[in-house]
């Protein structure tokens, strides 16, 4: 059976914009990086230039790493980390990372940790994960097994394997680390996103090399469509 597809998705969305390619890439990029700045430097209603300044500079290093230690080179795999960044990792501003530079409110104990409120303390600390055990890990799974399934090389999946297996032991180190310490969950949860994103991040850039049997012009519309649609979560989701 033929399918017939509309005109306008019949050619491919990479020719139709081959020459605002690079100004969208670097506008993505511009965007993503400026309001996770300005949202760094933001405190209540106050705004802070020097802070979203430092803020700009936090998120460009943070993000470059990761992205560099996960295999990225070019401006459209940069641009495509950070959609991913802002869908999913969530924003750190000053004044948690200021109210964390004291060792007492570092390593300050959960109020209830003792045996008979036990379950209460569970109860506080699970809501806080619940963000990467619902969204984020199930798209994680269906990208390796989709990977998995296409990954013909020996080697690759040897190494995907290590990264997953890294990711995962992380994340349960700093689940654990944050069970006692409910001051640092915000950031053992950012670090859980990060290190997640660039698993997921990973495995689309494997995925999406590989060959496909649906019509490739299909294919580049439906990732476009969906990294814009995880353009604007993470756009909105920066402002709650």
């Amino acid at each position: 059976m033929k399918y017939r597809f509309p005109a306008a998705l019949k050619k491919s969305p990479f020719i139709i914009f081959e020459k605002v390619e690079k100004p969208i890439y670097l506008l993505i990029i511009l965007s993503t990086v400026l309001l996770r700045g300005w949202m760094f430097g933001k405190s209540g209603k106050e705004f802070d230039i020097l802070l979203t300044i430092s803020g700009v500079m936090a998120v460009c290093a943070i993000s470059a790493l990761a992205f560099f230690l996960s295999g990225g080179r070019k401006l459209s795999q940069l641009s495509r980390f950070l959609i991913l960044y802002s869908a999913f990792v969530p924003c750190i501003r000053f004044a948690y990372i200021k109210r964390l530079m004291n060792p007492d409110v570092l390593t300050e104990l959960r109020a209830d940790l003792y045996p008979e409120k036990l379950k209460n303390v569970i109860a506080l600390w699970f809501p806080d994960f619940t963000g990467v055990l619902v969204l984020i890990v199930p798209f994680a799974i269906l990208l390796g097994m989709a990977m998995m399934v296409t990954l013909d090389d020996i080697e690759n999946r040897k190494k995907i394997k290590r990264f997953i297996l890294i990711v995962f032991i992380a994340s349960v180190v700093l689940m654990i680390a944050a069970f006692p310490l409910a001051n640092i969950s915000n950031l053992c949860i950012y670090i859980m996103n990060l290190l997640m994103v660039s698993l997921i991040w990973k495995m689309w850039e494997i995925i999406r090399n590989k060959k496909s049997y649906e019509p490739a012009s299909i294919v580049a519309w439906a990732e476009i469509l969906l990294f814009v649609a995880l353009w604007l979560k993470g756009i909105a989701e920066t402002f709650l």
